[in-house]
């Protein structure tokens, strides 16, 4: 129980990681092709 509740937060600061850059690789690619 103590296993699951620490990896709980690991998770969602992940997924908060792997939003934000993705959309910044959005933005590179959109800046990239408007050029």
């Amino acid at each position: 129980m103590v296993q699951s509740y620490v990896d709980y937060p690991g998770r969602t600061s992940l997924i908060q990681i792997y939003g934000t850059s993705s959309r910044a690789m959005l933005r590179m690619i959109t800046s990239l092709r408007s050029c």
